[in-house]
């Protein structure tokens, strides 16, 4: 049986990520790096036109995950 719940981690483990967003053409707009226990960044999209975007969470030692973001005004 598989666990559905959340990972076990020590209270030693690093964790580090990446963190991308881009724009629908593809152009990179911000990124990030989360390290340590830091587990939330602040994105500033003030200078950022609505529209639709897309980020790819990019762990070290593990799988990707990327999904859309639609930022409104």
């Amino acid at each position: 049986m598989h666990n559905n719940g959340p990972e076990n981690i020590s209270d030693n483990q690093v964790i580090q990520a990446a963190l991308t967003v881009v724009n629908l053409a593809g152009a990179l707009v911000w990124r990030s790096w989360l390290s340590g226990a830091q587990s939330s960044v602040i994105w500033d999209t003030r200078d950022l036109p609505s529209g639709l975007y897309f980020y790819r969470l990019s762990p070290v030692d593990g799988s990707p995950e990327s999904g859309k973001i639609i930022l409104q005004e």
